[in-house]
């Protein structure tokens, strides 16, 4: 049974736009929209009765600001602005001023004109009309009920749907009327091709849809990268209810530690590889429930609606749906999942792998007979491309030769740098050279996309590049308020990577076939809190599979404690590797960790508690737990071999290179 509190709906209720064809910003700070509100019934506690919201037009970037009275409105608004036309901005004649700015209101009352500040509004207001039209109001409010903060709503997006380097069409019509009107009209026919193909649907009298919710859908148009005219046609499935239209939407990819582990074993073992790209792969999905959609434009139905039987893109439950399909059908074929990672399947004689994220998959082994086998089953099954021998595979670069593989990014790092400018940055040897002062006071106006671009570093640090984790992970840390330092610290790892671009990680049949993890600790090292740093790097073949440099959660009281919690964290990661690798190969590895701390060690190989340690917490001791068990020895290393050192802090050049060469070459 669905309850509906009319009281929310009443006060969340808008006014649609008129429309999407109004002059577009093409810089931070070219169009601010704004929109006042008030007076409150209720002030604050110290006298506001007014609000006012600012909405950059370029970036999306909002920020709230609260008034005592409407007069005060004109000192939250400079450049070009988009405004209601009511007494706040009595000043507005819609002429330029002396520093070329210019007021454009629209009509009073018509807030649907102004529809990008005023839709800001509702976070910091809708639950006050909510509140007062529920209950009671209170005598005096909380500036904290109108002004909360907008952290995901004032992150600024990598790809702002408006301006993709033009390469984005906002509507339908625009595609069909404009300049490439034939590439559109082809684009949307292959869509419309796979989609019929694939029996996505079928129409119905809307009789049949009663008692349930009609979707909406829309058509989504965008020039590739590699200049390809994509058409898609998705559902809105914002306007799904769960337990009614979806229930399950979880959809597991192959992990990253996993995927490493399968290739360093290629390398170990002389496996060949092959990839696949699965195309529309959600149509694939069956759909389990009722659901209705209304087609978009470019579709004749005679007033009928479809009734979807496949999973259409923007499905709540399409890639579960999709998901389920794929590993039914590999089952089929004698591949089972497994256990440590569910987007990895085995043949029962352990010759073959197979990894997928979402629809890209990596089919490795050592008989080119069943693995051709396969490969022509999911054709029947699917359409798809595959390759022999990939030199990509999720963004990441595969070379491989005799007894050896290795995987970089540098595609992708010199993309980042174009991205930023600073390709012709000079290059530095580290890509941190300490802490930021702690007593540093935030600027009140960063202009550099901060967020986006520590984004983009983690995406390489997660991979392929361990030594910029703890430089990334720093960085990471400031994303609330950045100051120029943080900034200049991002600008740092990216002329590092200037000099390092196809630095990554090689994996070799004549290396070291056991798990070897290097852990340490960095004793209260953060100024700022006085918290220690974890860091840990787990190698295979070679080469590094699994690393993390990780800002412990609690406050050591001691090195010991400190480096007890770092082992502690490196040794869950073991014992997944460990089991990750016995379920690949069907045979125990043998493991090793290396610590610098000759306390931390006898704290694991004794268990004596003192009163200095008496206090850790209970979820540590399962690194004793699994040393009693004989699941991994433990040794001592030598402060200046630890490799895991460069995880934990910055170094200088010298010895960060030394550490560096052996993380990445």
């Amino acid at each position: 049974m669905i309850v509906t509190c009319i009281i929310n709906v009443r006060a969340k209720a808008t006014r649609k736009p008129f429309g999407v064809n109004r002059t577009r910003a093409t810089a931070p700070l070219d169009i601010l929209h704004t929109d006042v509100v008030g007076p409150l019934e209720v002030n604050t506690w110290d006298g506001f009765r007014y609000f006012v919201t600012v909405l950059d037009d370029y970036t999306h970037f909002s920020a709230t600001f609260l008034l005592r009275g409407k007069n005060e409105s004109e000192d939250h608004s400079e450049h070009e602005d988009n405004t209601d036309s009511t007494d706040e901005f009595e000043d507005a004649s819609g002429e330029g001023d002396a520093n070329g700015e210019q007021d454009l209101s629209s009509p009073e009352n018509v807030p649907q004109d102004t529809i990008t500040a005023e839709e800001r509004n509702p976070e910091g207001h809708e639950e006050q009309k909510s509140a007062q039209d529920g209950q009671r109001e209170p005598e005096v409010r909380s500036k904290r009920t109108i002004k909360k903060p907008n952290k995901l709503k004032d992150y600024i997006l990598e790809n702002e749907i408006d301006n993709l380097l033009d390469t984005a069409l906002l509507t339908y019509r625009e595609a069909v009327t404009g300049n490439d009107q034939a590439k559109w009209a082809t684009a949307i026919e292959e869509e419309k091709q796979a989609l019929e193909k694939n029996n996505t649907w079928t129409l119905v009298d809307k009789s049949c849809a009663s008692g349930k919710k009609i979707l909406s859908s829309r058509w989504v148009l965008k020039i590739k990268e590699d200049g390809r005219y994509k058409a898609r046609l998705v559902v809105r499935g914002y306007q799904q209810i769960q337990g009614v239209d979806f229930e399950e939407t979880y959809s597991p990819v192959v992990g990253s530690d996993a995927l490493r582990t399968i290739l360093a074993l290629t390398a170990k073992n002389g496996y060949m590889t092959k990839k696949f790209d699965i195309k529309t792969a959600f149509l694939y999905g069956f759909l389990e429930e009722d659901i209705y959609m209304t087609l978009p434009e470019g579709y004749e139905t005679n007033g009928k609606i479809s009734k979807l039987h496949r999973a259409l893109y923007g499905l709540k439950q399409a890639p579960e749906r999709w998901n389920h399909r794929f590993v039914e059908f590999l089952k089929n074929q004698g591949l089972t999942p497994l256990k440590t990672d569910h987007c990895v399947f085995v043949n029962s004689d352990r010759s073959l792998f197979l990894a997928i994220y979402v629809d890209d998959g990596i089919l490795i082994g050592v008989d080119e007979t069943k693995m051709n086998k396969v490969l022509e089953n999911l054709k029947k099954e699917f359409e798809m491309t595959s390759t022999n021998n990939p030199t990509s595979f999720l963004g990441m670069e595969i070379e491989s030769g005799e007894g050896y593989v290795k995987i970089t990014q540098g595609t992708y790092t010199r993309r980042v740098l174009e991205k930023f400018g600073m390709q012709d940055s000079k290059p530095t040897p580290t890509p941190l050279v300490g802490y930021k002062d702690p007593k540093a006071i935030p600027d009140q106006v960063i202009d550099y996309p901060y967020r986006e671009a520590v984004g983009c570093l983690l995406y390489l640090a997660t991979k392929t590049r361990p030594d910029i984790s703890f430089a990334v992970g720093y960085c990471s840390r400031h994303m609330e308020n950045p100051t120029q330092q943080d900034v200049a610290n991002v600008k740092r790892i990216m002329r590092y990577l200037k000099g390092t671009p196809d630095y990554g990680i090689t994996y070799s049949k004549k290396s070291y076939s056991e798990l070897e993890v290097f852990t340490d600790s960095d004793f209260a090292g953060d100024p700022a809190n006085t918290k220690s740093t974890s860091g840990y790097v787990i190698y295979f073949c070679g080469g590094p599979i699994s690393w993390r440099s990780r800002k412990q959660p609690i406050t050591a009281t001691s090195s010991t404690e400190a480096e007890f919690i770092s082992a502690a964290e490196a040794c869950k990661e073991l014992m997944y590797l460990k089991s990750l690798i016995g379920e690949l190969t069907n045979a125990n590895v043998n493991s090793t960790m290396l610590i610098d701390n000759q306390s931390t060690i006898c704290l694991v190989k004794t268990g004596i508690m003192n009163r200095k340690r008496k206090h850790i917490d209970v979820k540590y001791h399962f690194l004793k737990e699994k040393f009693d068990e004989k699941l991994m020895s433990i040794k001592y290393c030598p402060t200046d071999q630890q490799i895991a050192d460069i995880l934990t802090k910055p170094l200088g050049p010298n010895k960060f290179n030394e550490f560096k060469s052996k993380l990445v070459n």
